[in-house]
């Protein structure tokens, strides 16, 4: 279930991977709080629970770790 939901914390958005000083760190971070508060206000635990169901199935036949794996 970690692994689903890392996935989805982590997918879109385009973040910049080296924000280069403070103002830039704290709007990736204020984006990053962003993009996590709309993909978990969006989530249900049904859906979490559904989905990790999906992934654990889908990793006995892949090694492959990509959010379009995990959540088919």
């Amino acid at each position: 279930m970690y692994a689903v939901l890392e996935a989805l914390l982590l997918d879109g958005d385009g973040l910049p991977a080296r924000p280069n000083d403070d103002a830039a760190l704290t709007g990736a971070a204020n984006d990053l709080i962003a993009h996590f508060h709309r993909t978990l206000t969006a989530l249900t635990p049904e859906e979490l629970v559904h989905l990790a169901r999906g992934a654990m199935r889908r990793e006995q036949y892949t090694t492959e770790g990509s959010l379009s794996v995990l959540l088919g």
